[in-house]
């Protein structure tokens, strides 16, 4: 029967920050538990022929001697967190997978609820794709290192990130639908949340609409939820008040139900009104021109950075850094040059609470700005 240290006798020792960052073997746990090196590696890889109470106590004194097989055969075993699959996560995921195939490495994709595996599977090390997922607490709970993808930790020290970059996001649109004459510029944030809070962005966008002389002509509106008839009621007034450009962000529901509600208020894309979204599906081919004018992640960077920190920190190289990553915005058939005037007569102001008649035709949106 095999023995490492008995079934009643408890692993019981104080393990100081020193032993924390030495380079810890299969040899030395073997040592410390009284076992062969051989339990130690399957034990370490998961393979049967191990005692449970063995296999145990070889897991634990892993863990908290933060064990890490430096061997070059050892193919590394990367937690990727994630908690929703859209066109995002996925996207991701299926950069991992190539990736994984390039460099020689496993990965589990784990739910947010089954953390716990973690500290019961021997990970090499973590990566969470939109989600700070205990972001704060995360070295007080795991022994290895984190990076987040499209979340926003860059208060938390010893987390890596890599990012998309929002502030560049915002000076693309606002210099495209100028460039195209528009003024009246609306920024619809939508389903914000703790890890891609609403702010990300919005000073960018003030900052790149004051540069062209229009901050006081454009307006930044924030939804929880677009699909709510509050949501109709407030991109009705803003067609109303003159907008004839819409930047729809954070969500991927542009071409699917943004420009639908637009078309059902009366409005052409882009005769009428132009628009910019973002679209997140990895097959988009990036000259299409006939779809919509979009924001497209780079899919294959964002996860390629995310893995190149996560092993800079596992060879000990640096430490955790923040990256942002460019989204290029790939012009599409839904922008168009801002609606001309049919009648030189309209106003340069016209109050908010004056209905506008029927037989009037609005100028150019540059050339009024609504008072209120």
């Amino acid at each position: 029967m095999e023995k490492a240290g008995g079934p009643e006798a408890p692993i019981t020792r104080i393990v100081t920050q020193g032993d924390m960052m030495k380079k810890i073997t299969m040899n030395d746990i073997a040592r410390e538990l009284g076992c062969s090196v051989a339990q130690v590696s399957r034990a370490l890889a998961g393979k049967p022929k191990v005692a449970p109470e063995i296999r145990r106590q070889i897991l634990e004194l892993a863990q908290a001697r933060n064990y890490r097989n430096c061997a070059n055969c050892h193919v590394p075993k990367i937690a990727v967190l994630n908690n929703w699959y859209g066109e995002f996560s996925t996207g991701i995921l299926n950069c991992l997978i190539r990736l994984s195939r390039q460099r020689k490495f496993h990965f589990v994709s784990i739910s947010i609820e089954s953390m716990a595996l973690l500290n019961e599977q021997n990970f090499d090390g973590a990566i969470s794709i939109c989600s700070i997922v205990m972001a704060r607490d995360w070295h007080i709970e795991f022994n290895i290192p984190l990076v987040v993808i499209n979340s926003v930790p860059y208060f938390i020290e010893g987390i890596g990130a890599v990012v998309p970059d929002a502030d560049d996001e915002s000076r693309q649109a606002v210099e495209h639908l100028v460039g195209l004459g528009h003024r009246r510029i609306a920024r619809i944030r939508c389903s914000f949340s703790t890890s891609r809070p609403a702010t990300i962005g919005l000073r960018a966008f003030e900052e790149a609409t004051e540069q062209f002389g229009i901050r006081g002509e454009v307006t930044q509106e924030f939804f929880h939820n677009y699909e709510v008839p509050e949501f109709r009621t407030r991109i009705a007034a803003l067609l109303e008040q003159g907008f004839t450009a819409f930047i729809f962000v954070g969500v991927e529901a542009c071409d699917t139900f943004f420009i639908p509600l637009l078309q059902s208020l009366g409005k052409r894309v882009p005769e009428d009104v132009s628009v910019i979204g973002y679209k997140s599906n990895p097959f988009t081919i990036e000259n299409d021109r006939s779809a919509l004018t979009r924001f497209s992640f780079d899919f294959h960077k964002l996860a390629s950075n995310a893995l190149e920190l996560l092993f800079d920190e596992l060879a000990g190289k640096a430490q955790a850094e923040q990256r942002l990553v460019r989204t290029p915005l790939i012009p599409g058939s839904s922008t168009g040059p801002a609606p001309e005037t049919h009648n030189d007569t309209c106003p340069a102001s016209i109050p908010a609470d004056q209905p506008i008649p029927a037989d009037t035709c609005h100028k150019r949106a540059s050339n009024f700005i609504i008072t209120r």
